[in-house]
């Protein structure tokens, strides 16, 4: 091969070397830049995601709100009753107590000042207003302890960070969120049958199951709104690895079509402002973080029932 054709060869070969770097390097900046894209659509996503559970959150706490209120109303009721009772009672106390007094300084205590004195007695029945002040310092306690109850149910039920992990008593978190939904259940007419088993604690995020706790027995309450027998079960069980807790209900039952798809987000069978679609979805994802499994099994016309499986040691 001559000296020439050697060099175009070699001219040919580089130019072809240069425009191959230069189309692989054009590629690479498209794919980095496409790679940052993705990167930011994946956060965009997953913030858009944590606002969901933050608006499902509120959109749960939003619809017991009213009940809430309800079950607060009514120990405040009587203890505001009883407190005013109880002015009025000591309105007669402290009257009967300057009479004394004016009689002890006076040193008046003559026939017809004893007399008065029985008199009042008599008439305003102290023994019975002070026996009665005692019941009603009992009902006021017991008023005022509810209340701090309820509200401390709430607060329980509210915790939604994600460093909220601890060692959890979950038949006591379970008994937290029927509480929380009492209202709704009387409202409904629901029985509820409760076979908690002996558990040992379980390092969980207990703001995040007790969400859990309340989509799977609100929609057992939802779905039993049609039929008579309206009966929640809920049990719990421990063998040597998990912890079982199963959360049945008499509903209508879930239909074989739609059983794949319960647990997709953004998918209801409810009308049209009654339900967001997100509240399986986001239990399931919940059951998951725990490195649990969230199950169902349902029969038309018979009911359904959620079974929750989280291990008793987490995998690091």
């Amino acid at each position: 091969m001559s000296d020439d054709a050697y060099k175009r060869s070699y001219e040919r070969e580089k130019a072809a070397r240069m425009q191959a770097e230069e189309l692989l390097e054009i590629k690479s900046r498209e794919l980095y830049a496409a790679n940052q894209e993705l990167k930011q659509a994946h956060e965009s996503l997953v913030a858009q995601q944590s606002a969901m559970v933050k608006n499902e959150k509120l959109a749960s706490i939003g619809t017991i709100s009213a009940g809430i209120a309800h079950e607060v109303n009514n120990p405040l009721a009587f203890v505001s009753s009883n407190i005013e009772m109880l002015e009025s009672y000591w309105e007669t106390m402290i009257k009967l107590y300057h009479l004394h007094m004016q009689f002890i300084s006076q040193k008046a205590l003559n026939d017809e000042a004893l007399a008065l004195a029985k008199e009042t007695i008599k008439g305003e029945d102290i023994p019975y207003l002070i026996n009665d002040s005692t019941t009603l310092f009992t009902d006021t306690k017991d008023g005022l302890k509810r209340v701090k109850d309820i509200v401390q149910n709430l607060r329980d039920f509210s915790r939604t960070q994600a460093e909220d992990w601890d060692e959890v008593d979950l038949n006591a978190n379970l008994e937290s969120t029927l509480k929380v939904l009492s209202s709704a259940i009387i409202k409904n007419q629901c029985e509820v049958t409760l076979k908690l088993g002996d558990l040992p604690l379980i390092w969980c995020n207990a703001g995040e199951l007790n969400q859990v706790f309340l989509n799977l027995i609100n929609n057992g309450i939802q779905a039993m709104s049609d039929t008579k027998e309206k009966r929640l079960t809920i049990s719990t069980q421990a063998d040597e690895q998990h912890v079982f807790i199963r959360i049945g209900d008499t509903g209508m039952g879930i239909s074989t079509d739609i059983m794949d798809k319960i647990f997709d987000p953004f998918f209801t069978t409810k009308g049209v402002g009654k339900g967001t679609g997100l509240g399986l979805h986001i239990s399931q994802k919940v059951v998951d973080d725990h490195q649990g499994k969230l199950t169902v099994e349902s029969e038309m016309q018979q009911g359904t029932i959620f079974t929750i499986q989280l291990p008793l040691k987490r995998r690091e």
